[in-house]
């Protein structure tokens, strides 16, 4: 279910369970604390939007405008950020686990604290202003991904093997 609920009273303002938000203009909408796990917000504008501690988990954010947006303490894990443009946004202390995040731009982005274990970062684009991760430069942190995805396709490949003879 993917409900729009209104701050600090837990009132549902609006209910999309079932529903797409695709392609809509939400920019600068102010969703903090929003529960749209699940949605189909594919192409979405949320441009300066405020989705401070949202619950996105699982859900579509394929080539959504994320520009600039706050996703400060925002859940999203297993969502599909692939071809996102995540400029500027504030990602601090988000949770991204298994999120996919394939040539998503990051430029700028502020991931300082979140927990990105196990998100696909093929293609990530991101530059020198990208606050890292656990004090690491995001470029540091993709680098240590890229090994570790190349170590555990290896060892996949070797267990394949073994099975197999």
């Amino acid at each position: 279910m993917a409900r729009i609920t209104q701050r600090g009273t837990g009132k549902i303002l609006i209910d999309i369970a079932g529903s797409s938000l695709e392609e809509a203009d939400l920019h600068g909408a102010d969703l903090f604390c929003a529960e749209l796990q699940n949605a189909n917000l594919a192409c979405v504008n949320l441009a300066g939007a405020d989705l401070s501690y949202a619950d996105l988990s699982g859900s579509i954010l394929v080539f959504a405008n994320l520009n600039g947006a706050i996703l400060r303490g925002a859940k999203l894990e297993g969502a599909q950020l692939s071809r996102a443009s995540l400029k500027n946004a504030d990602l601090r202390k988000a949770d991204l686990r298994g999120v996919e995040l394939m040539e998503t731009d990051l430029s700028g982005a502020d991931l300082t604290g979140a927990d990105m274990s196990t998100s696909d970062f093929t293609g990530v684009y991101y530059d020198q202003t990208t606050r890292g991760v656990n004090g690491w430069s995001l470029s540091d942190f993709v680098q240590k991904y890229l090994e570790w995805r190349e170590q555990h396709e290896a060892t996949e490949q070797q267990g394949a093997r073994v099975a197999s003879g």
